[in-house]
């Protein structure tokens, strides 16, 4: 018996000193090296609506790298590090109403999201600054030893999304949609005190740099348009009076009409509808 807790000692000794060697690879390739995106003059960064809204192909010089409801925070977390190896003349940025919900918030926490969130953003968090939401953090040290103690990976770009051109067309999910974003069982979500905290700091970021800051509200249909709740659509009104003042260019197109079969849901265009906002966006810039 001796013997083998011996040998598992050792056994063990070795396993922890490998996982340990690993770790250090893995964070030594995360801070020497850079995602391979182009350095476009024109930087397309959101959630979703600029996902599928924004054809970068359309313009002379640019690349969208939005990602499925990504937060303001990650927004920010991922700008802080693009812009240590490249610098964009100009930041597209989506902005409209559900981006000030609470939901975000809880993207962290919850079995839906958090997995997803944390397998983007190990290599760019910093969630000793986020004090006020909660944070799964059993799973995000799990993500973490899976990510940097296993074996070497080359690239840690998770964070780096792109245009996607979706096919779909299904308007029949309105009530479905507006739940999601605003309301969590039969309460309305608050205001993310977060979200606009890190706006601020993507504006804040973008001054220092002397980044143009142009911030976008996407189509959506008229059906989803309708159902946002007044508190959310007042909020978002007083914040884009906020960052007009403040002359930060704010293009809201939410309420621009296309054809049905030029959305893929609710609250996002598809490719049919990307391609004719695209070409509009562009003229408007």
């Amino acid at each position: 018996m001796k013997q083998f807790f011996k040998v598992l000692s050792v056994f063990s000794f070795i396993l922890l000193v490998y996982f340990i060697t690993i770790y250090f690879v893995n964070q030594y390739i995360i801070e020497t090296t850079n995602p391979q995106i182009p350095k476009a003059k024109v930087l397309i960064v959101g959630d979703s609506h600029t996902q599928r809204a924004i054809n970068p192909s359309f313009f002379s010089d640019a690349i969208n790298i939005s990602q499925l409801a990504e937060p303001y925070v990650v927004s920010f977390w991922k700008l802080k590090k693009i812009l240590t190896f490249y610098q964009p003349d100009t930041l597209i940025l989506g902005f409209g109403a559900h981006n000030f919900s609470e939901l975000d918030d809880f993207r962290f926490s919850t079995e839906r999201w958090s997995p997803e969130m944390f397998f983007r953003t190990y290599p760019i968090e910093r969630f000793e600054y986020l004090k006020t939401i909660p944070i799964d953090y059993e799973l995000f040290y799990t993500t973490l030893f899976k990510n940097l103690c296993l074996f070497p990976k080359l690239h840690h770009n998770n964070y780096i999304g792109e245009y996607f051109p979706e096919s779909l067309n299904k308007l029949t999910n309105t009530k479905q949609i507006i739940q999601r974003h605003f309301y969590t069982n039969k309460n309305m979500y608050k205001i993310s005190n977060t979200a606009v905290s890190y706006l601020d700091s993507i504006v804040y970021l973008c001054k220092e740099k002397k980044i143009e800051l142009i911030l976008i509200n996407c189509p959506v249909h008229k059906s989803y348009k309708k159902e946002i709740p007044e508190k959310f659509n007042s909020f978002f009104e007083k914040q884009k009076l906020k960052y007009t003042e403040k002359t930060i260019k704010t293009l809201d197109f939410s309420n621009m009409e296309f054809p049905d079969s030029c959305y893929s849901d609710a609250d996002h265009l598809n490719y049919k509808g990307a391609n004719i906002f695209s070409k509009f966006l562009l003229k408007e810039l």
